[in-house]
């Protein structure tokens, strides 16, 4: 699990303005986000993987308000109006 929260990072900090341009890597980074958010809200709270999930979660989030997306709790990561 820690390798691929690294690596989504990784992947989503170097390749922000290119994420911005493109309708199906925000889908992309919503779908990371997602997976996140079940390592996050589903973690021990003494486990070290589940802070760096929710970290990561919370780095994805930024972009993706960032991007112009707005998330609510019923229908989730939309572009917000």
């Amino acid at each position: 699990m820690r390798k691929i929260i690294l690596f989504a990072v990784a992947t989503i900090l170097t390749t922000a303005p290119a994420l911005a341009a493109s309708s199906q890597k925000s889908k992309d980074m919503i779908a990371v986000y997602n997976s996140l958010d079940e390592g996050c809200r589903g973690g021990h709270g003494d486990d070290p993987a589940t802070d760096r999930a929710c970290d990561a979660r919370n780095i994805i989030s930024k972009s993706l308000r960032k991007d112009g997306y707005c998330y609510q709790l019923e229908t989730g990561w939309n572009k917000c109006r």
